[in-house]
């Protein structure tokens, strides 16, 4: 977002993530830890996970989107 002016929440910012990708954004999933700024995506029809934020690492819930993939 810094090279292209726009930030989280702006849609055009998700938007250009997808343009650079050669996705739609139906096509596309978002995921992010905060609902106020991750959220834009869903603005602009991508599916949208919002994952906790934890003090600590551990597991947040991306192992369920990864093996979603294979």
């Amino acid at each position: 977002s810094c090279e292209l002016g726009p930030q989280k929440p702006d849609p055009r910012m998700f938007l250009a993530a997808t343009t650079a990708l050669e996705v739609e954004p139906p096509d596309a999933l978002m995921v992010g830890d905060t609902a106020r700024t991750d959220g834009g995506a869903a603005a602009v029809g991508i599916a949208t996970l919002i994952l906790p934020r934890l003090e600590e690492l551990g597991p947040r819930g991306l192992d369920v989107v990864l093996r979603m993939l294979t």
